[in-house]
């Protein structure tokens, strides 16, 4: 399969599993991912956890690896929502 076929359907399933969490926007920068929910007050509810943090209306994730690629860093932060969403 082609690279950019893969990119694409890593990108999908990223959507996808956005979309279940409630996810309305996520923004990557260099130090972390921030992802605003449809739903806030479930976004407050998860912080603190599982290395989410609340912050003006918005989960923080710090990926704790470096050197790690975007889409990577998205997936940890997702699976890191989906595990404090099991614990709430």
């Amino acid at each position: 399969m082609p690279g950019e076929v893969a990119v694409l359907l890593e990108l999908t399933r990223l959507r996808i599993a956005a979309s279940e969490l409630g996810v309305a926007k996520v923004d990557v920068g260099p130090e972390a991912i921030a992802i605003t929910l449809r739903n806030k007050p479930v976004a407050s509810q998860q912080g603190n956890r599982k290395g989410l943090e609340y912050r003006n209306g918005r989960l923080i994730f710090r990926p704790t690896q470096s050197r790690v690629s975007d889409t990577a860093a998205v997936r940890m932060a997702l699976d890191a929502m989906r595990a404090a969403s099991r614990v709430t």
